[in-house]
């Protein structure tokens, strides 16, 4: 199945070769198996953002959502959904 993408982080940070992009993976794969395999696909993404944070106990520095709402690393990821990853950033 196809799923859509689309980054709101940096893509020389991340190592991606575009803002929006299309992947093809297995039905009902979870947002943490997805991560992992972009950080196999895309190393400089591993290295980025998920190296030191990725654990399933954790959460990594990232925002999921799903389909416009935020979801958490089990959750599935099924045909057509449209996924967004934020970079969380702090300010003051």
């Amino acid at each position: 199945m196809s799923v859509k993408v689309k980054f709101y982080l940096s893509l020389k940070e991340a190592g991606l070769p575009g803002k929006e992009m299309t992947f093809d993976v297995k039905s009902g794969i979870s947002v943490l198996e997805f991560l992992k395999m972009l950080g196999k696909r895309y190393p400089s993404f591993k290295r980025s953002y998920l190296s030191h944070w990725l654990d399933e106990k954790k959460e990594p520095p990232l925002l999921i959502v799903k389909n416009d709402k935020p979801v958490k690393l089990g959750s599935s990821i099924e045909e057509d959904d449209y996924i967004k990853i934020f970079e969380v950033l702090s300010g003051g």
